[in-house]
């Protein structure tokens, strides 16, 4: 049934405000809807919001806690290394201290072989202090070495160098000459030739006593070369040694 405009008109005003009160109400229910469905967008975008915020913070927190845990490695790492490097430079110094031991003992050893083949040729010279140095250097390197107590024992066993230098043809200032030998042996040889002995009395003091049918007497050999004592005649003077 249709209600035309007349009919409508002629509606008592009760039924105006019923319709006025139910359109209110449809209004006011329609508004009730859309605000509580505004409040819960609302609350979903808070929850949203929230989650996002929880999610950041999580992964803030994570990357925290991976970029201390990387620069814990990244510490363990250099500790490690500047250990290793460290093990590397006493394995290097205390190859260098071998390497310098064992330089310094090879010196040692050569310096010390040097000296006994120096002692040994001055012994074999007949050079006795020479020879007594050499073997105590040596000793001095080698504290224990048999070797160098062994020569240093034959050395003080050989006579003087000078005493064994002293053999020779010596030749008188003023004439004549005097053969001295190495067995000890003497002859005076001028007008007349006279036989003798000597000895190396005094090394030290360079003094040696020359005996003869004419009796004995003192010759000292001075720095110069000067074998001092008493030509055939009595007479003081030099015994100049000939030169081969």
């Amino acid at each position: 049934m249709s209600l035309r405009i007349k009919d409508f008109l002629n509606f008592p005003p009760i039924v105006f405000l019923l319709l006025n009160i139910s359109s209110t109400l449809n209004a006011q229910t329609t508004l009730d809807e859309e605000l509580k469905a505004l409040e819960q967008q609302i609350e979903q975008q808070e929850k949203e919001q929230a989650e996002a915020k929880q999610r950041l913070e999580l992964e803030t927190k994570r990357k925290v806690e991976e970029e201390a845990k990387r620069q814990e490695e990244l510490e363990k790492q250099r500790a490690t290394e500047a250990e290793m490097r460290r093990q590397a430079e006493d394995i290097e110094k205390q190859r260098a201290e071998e390497e310098a031991k064992i330089k310094a003992k090879a010196g040692k050893k050569e310096k010390y072989s040097a000296l006994i083949s120096e002692a040994e040729q001055a012994a074999r010279n007949s050079d006795k202090e020479l020879a007594l140095d050499k073997y105590n250097e040596a000793l001095k390197i080698f504290p224990e070495d048999p070797v160098a107590k062994s020569g240093i024992q034959e050395a003080e066993r050989l006579p003087e160098k000078i005493c064994v230098d002293f053999p020779g043809i010596w030749e008188w200032e003023g004439g004549g000459t005097i053969n001295i030998r190495p067995d000890g042996t003497l002859t005076f040889e001028g007008t007349f030739a006279i036989n003798g002995t000597w000895t190396c009395a005094d090394p030290q003091a360079r003094m040696f006593i020359l005996k003869t049918g004419w009796g004995e007497q003192t010759a000292v050999l001075r720095s110069d070369g000067c074998l001092r004592g008493k030509g055939g005649g009595g007479l003081e003077g030099c015994y100049w040694k000939k030169k081969n």
